[in-house]
């Protein structure tokens, strides 16, 4: 950059920043910073927002040292625009790390190496206890405290949740008019705002009910291809669920539906 330049500190403390944020935050998009719909509001949790608030928590200090000048308060716009320009670099190489973990041994189209792997797709807890790893090892660096443990637990589900997403994505890039992964991901995140809390319980939960019967860690992915078209669930599947927990729980909110809201 001919402007502003980061020092190594701060790329590490952001990449740090990032990992933690992608893996365990509320995220509301990956990529987008506003609803595409209706008035486009800011998402205050998109990625974006979410590490550049982390990134300012720390000290005046430390800011003034490694930030833009007077990033914040009155800072150069040429050096601001130098910055937000690398952060989004960094975010997009945090994307690719998560790209990585959910595609562990998985072959689709464009995505992939030639040969596919012959090793067995691992289950969703087998991703969830490797990620387990990058957290403690994050918490023993940055002092970072947790949410409960069945929150942060919800939260790493709910992220690798997208490993179904992922395939269909790649299966059927024509029905997704070839966007990108990510911006599928972020226009399915903002569909799911404008639903009911036990609306995206039942799709998430329908999502990983799906993912757990097709990848039980037993099988390489060419195996598991001859049997699954990898289908995400329909809306009549969804409604129907929605329709039996209605009937049962009526209005009455569980801790797991209540995740989401």
């Amino acid at each position: 950059m001919k402007g502003w330049n980061p020092a190594h500190e701060l790329s590490q403390t952001s990449c740090i920043i990032a990992t933690q944020c992608i893996i365990t935050g509320d995220v509301q998009a990956y990529t987008a910073t506003h609803n595409n719909q209706g008035n486009q509001d800011h998402l205050p949790h998109s990625l974006s927002a979410k590490v550049l608030d982390k990134i300012l928590e720390n000290p005046y200090e430390w800011q003034k040292r490694l930030l833009p000048a007077r990033y914040g308060r009155n800072p150069d716009p040429v050096e601001s625009k130098d910055f937000h320009k690398w952060l989004n670099v960094i975010l997009k190489e945090i994307r690719k790390d998560l790209n990585k973990i959910l595609l562990t041994n998985m072959h689709i189209p464009n995505r992939a190496k030639k040969t596919p792997s012959l090793l067995n797709v691992p289950t969703i807890e087998t991703m969830i206890v490797k990620a387990i790893g990058i957290l403690i090892d994050l918490q023993k660096r940055t002092r970072l405290h947790w949410r409960s443990r069945y929150a942060w637990l919800a939260d790493l589900t709910l992220r690798f949740q997208q490993r179904m997403q992922l395939i269909h994505w790649g299966y059927n890039l024509a029905d997704y008019n070839n966007h990108s992964f990510w911006a599928v991901v972020d226009n399915k995140l903002e569909e799911l705002r404008t639903k009911s809390v036990r609306y995206c319980y039942v799709y998430f939960h329908e999502v990983l009910s799906l993912d757990f019967d097709q990848f039980d860690g037993e099988r390489a992915f060419t195996e598991i291809q001859k049997t699954t078209d990898f289908a995400l669930p329909s809306e009549e599947e969804v409604q129907a669920r929605i329709k039996h927990l209605d009937q049962t729980h009526r209005a009455v909110i569980g801790e797991k539906e209540a995740f989401h809201q």
